[in-house]
Parts: C-alpha cells; structure tokens; sequence
C-alpha cells in the first residue's frame, strides 16, 4: 500500500508530520495549516483505510496488518520524499500511529506531539474485548444513510461533548462522509484502540520529548494524558479547558502555538 500525502510550504523548512484521526484525511488538519505553514514543512498522509490511501484498491498482500505495519508505510512515504528528520504530531487514531513511528524511529524524530490519544491497553484480555468491539462497530452500516445515521450516533458520544451545539459539526460530518465505509471497516481492524499494544514503557525509555493535548471536557483522555504524564517523564500537559476529544478543530490558533512551543521554534 501507498500513502498518499499532501504537502504545504517550504521545503526547507523543518519538515512537521501530521497524522489525523479515524475518518478523517490529511485534509482535516486544514484549520492549523496556515498557522503552521509559516514555520514548517507540512506533510499530512492519507493514513491506510482514508482519503485516498484505500484498501480496496490496493492488493491484500500488501495491506497493513497492524500498527507496526502502517508505522513502517509512514516511514516509507517519508523516505520517497526524502523527509529524514522531522516533528511528528498525531491526532487519535493518528496519535497511535505517530507513536508506532516513533518507536521504530526515534532518531528520526525530533519531537512527539500527540492529541487525544492514549498509549495503549496494557491488558491483553481487555485489549481483545476492545478489538472484537472495533471489529463489529460499523457492521450494518451499508448506505450513504446508514452512514450519516452513524456519524450523527458518533458525535453524541461523550468524548465529543463540546461538539454537541457547534456550529462546527455540519463540517465535521461532511467531511467524514467522503470516507468508504468498507474501507473504514477495515482500517479500523488494523488501526483501532483493540489493536494498540501498551506502548507506555517503552515510550519511557526514549530520548524524545513529547507534549500532550486534550481537552478537559474529555474526561476518558484527560485520564489517559495524566496516566501518561505518570508514566513518561519528558511529557508535557497542554489542557484546553473549552474542548473535548477534538482540540484542534475548536482551537486552531492556540493548538498551533503549542505546537510550535512544543517544536522549539519561535512564532
């Protein structure tokens, strides 16, 4: 499988990979693009399963298996584009992977920004419940309608209680709903929670500093980055007090100057 990717800015700029969420695409880290588009390179992948890196049109031999694999696909996409060394922020779904690459390549990154995303489930047996969940969440979901149904289902959940009334939803939804469901279904085999091994020892034991935003109207992932914070000592709180799961969407201006803070670089 291939990744597609797009990129913003200025090649010698200091590269800054961004990784987005479950049904998401790399478009949908449109909000922070002009703000960080003056301080980095900007290299957004289509992660396996959205946008335009699509199972189905890729053959079954090569598709990801688990997130190793799809950490080892960013790594190449990065390779054709001779991006070496660069700052890695992921979002979710994005964060599990982010934190995949920077297990097999923590030289390469210079620094690990993650949003709402947690380091995995520690416990096998919870981690199989949890998988066979994922395997099972959009089973019925056939028509464009069932879609929209189901995406109306999903931003009730609690992590996105900040969403609930926003005039930001509409968007989010649309946008959401250019993704194939079969391949969603898919992605969410290799890529969900129920596959993410306890990344949080080993994520310890690197030399990489990593910043960790959330929204304190998420209690699930406020959890998750103080269990984190407990666990890895160069890791860095970034709370927003108005956002839940989505921080960057409702907060573009202030998730960019963190991660600029968190890169090092002035703004």
């Amino acid at each position: 499988m291939k990744l597609h990717a797009q990129t913003y800015g200025n090649p010698q700029k200091p590269p800054l990979v961004m990784l987005h969420g479950f049904m998401g695409r790399g478009q949908s880290f449109a909000p922070l693009i002009p703000l960080l588009e003056p301080h980095f390179f900007l290299v957004t992948p289509d992660l396996p399963g959205h946008g335009r890196s699509l199972f189905s049109q890729t053959p079954q031999s090569l598709w990801p298996k688990n997130l190793e694999d799809a950490g080892k696909l960013v790594l190449k996409s990065l390779d054709a584009m001779s991006v070496k060394s660069f700052f890695l922020y992921g979002y979710s779904m994005g964060g599990r992977i982010a934190q995949q690459v920077c297990l097999l390549a923590p030289d390469r990154v210079r620094c690990l920004i993650l949003e709402s995303a947690g380091l995995g489930i520690p416990d096998p047996e919870e981690r199989k419940a949890r998988k066979k969940k994922d395997d099972a969440l959009l089973d019925g979901v056939k028509t464009a309608g069932d879609f929209h149904r189901f995406l109306e289902k999903w931003h009730r959940l609690p992590l996105f209680c900040t969403l609930w009334d926003s005039p930001l939803l509409p968007g989010l939804t649309a946008s959401k709903q250019k993704n194939n469901v079969t391949d969603l279904a898919q992605a969410l085999k290799v890529l969900g929670v129920g596959n993410h091994p306890w990344f949080g020892p080993d994520l310890a034991k690197l030399d990489v500093s990593i910043t960790y935003l959330y929204g304190e109207k998420d209690a699930k992932y406020s959890q998750e980055a103080q269990k984190a914070s407990e666990i890895i000592p160069r890791l860095t709180l970034a709370p927003f007090s108005g956002a839940s799961h989505n921080v960057h969407i409702q907060f573009p201006a202030q998730a960019a100057e963190t991660v600029i803070r968190a890169s090092g670089l002035t703004s």
